[in-house]
């Protein structure tokens, strides 16, 4: 009897320790999942442009086109009261500086009706020195309607994330989409420019396995480099938009040459012209004068008709 409880309380004990050791594997697997998530926090991309940039594309109707510019990943530790002592959680920020745009004079200038990247005929876009690709925009000609991605624009987002991707060696690239369309009011006294950024959101699509990546719309920071610091300067590489040209060499040098002679004889008749029109202000002021003189000989004129016909009337 005394060997049977002793063998009951090992087995007692050894159940109690195994049932110990298997909560503290499930609490601290949990615990610890749940710290590296929030280790991790990860913000909304923000997209920044140039004023003169988005005005000069806004005006860009009935065509599309890719934009060019930096990422830039902005990461730092803080600290939240619902952390366990001793964590830190890492925000990270990716904002997305648009520094230029090449647009084409009509609509499927690197894509078919399908929405399939056409790379050779990208690649023919693209000017000689640009930033890298982060996206590209589609400017509707029909007026008004809702700024959300239609099927065709979803297709070619998809497609170029597939084709940037390969361009940079699998490493995974989120590709921007800008919406552009316009709104006419008042009789067409008025017109609208309407505009909205959307960004591939590979995250979620390969948490919840989603094909094609969800275009999630992103928001827009418009720079005024008059009023930004000199730090903001910096994100940028140029402010104008890119145009793809080919003309280089002896050709490029002839249609310069061309160019500023006609230019030089412009201003030639412009001076010409100028000196005209000072020649007719000057002889228009002469005859103004004598305009006046004469009208001062009529009047003493119609003075002395009126005092001789008072004689007349008189006598």
């Amino acid at each position: 009897k005394k060997g049977l409880a002793i063998y009951a309380y090992i087995r007692v004990a050894l159940k109690s320790a195994y049932l110990y050791l298997y909560i503290t594997y499930i609490y601290g697997n949990s615990t610890s999942e749940r710290c590296n998530a929030q280790a991790l926090l990860i913000m909304d991309s923000s997209v920044h442009i140039h004023g003169s940039t988005l005005a000069l594309l806004l005006y860009s109707d009935g065509c599309d086109g890719v934009l060019f510019g930096q990422v830039r990943i902005k990461e730092q530790h803080v600290m939240r009261d619902d952390d366990e002592p001793g964590t830190q959680a890492l925000v990270r920020e990716r904002h997305i500086h648009v520094t230029g745009f090449h647009c084409n004079a009509d609509s499927l200038s690197f894509y078919d009706e399908s929405g399939s990247i056409q790379g050779k005929k990208l690649e023919s876009l693209l000017p000689p020195s640009h930033d890298p690709i982060i996206g590209w925009f589609s400017s509707r000609k029909e007026l008004g309607g809702l700024l959300q991605p239609t099927m065709l624009e979803a297709s070619v987002s998809h497609s170029l994330a597939e084709y940037l991707n390969q361009q940079a060696g699998g490493k995974q690239v989120s590709p921007l989409l800008a919406v552009l369309s316009k709104q006419v009011d008042h009789h067409h006294a008025t017109t609208t420019r309407l505009y909205r950024f959307y960004e591939a959101d590979f995250q979620r699509s390969r948490v919840q396995h989603l094909a094609p990546s969800p275009l999630l719309p992103r928001e827009l920071q418009i720079t005024n480099l008059a009023r930004t610091p000199q730090s903001i300067h910096k994100a940028y590489t140029s402010f104008e938009p890119v145009m793809a040209s080919k003309a280089n060499g002896p050709e490029a040098a002839a249609a310069l040459a061309k160019l500023s002679a006609s230019a030089d004889q412009q201003v030639q008749q412009v001076d010409i012209i100028q000196e005209y029109t000072q020649s007719l202000l000057r002889d228009l002021s002469l005859a103004c004068k004598v305009a006046s003189g004469h009208s001062a000989t009529l009047s003493s004129l119609q003075a002395e008709g009126k005092a001789l016909q008072q004689q007349l009337a008189d006598v």
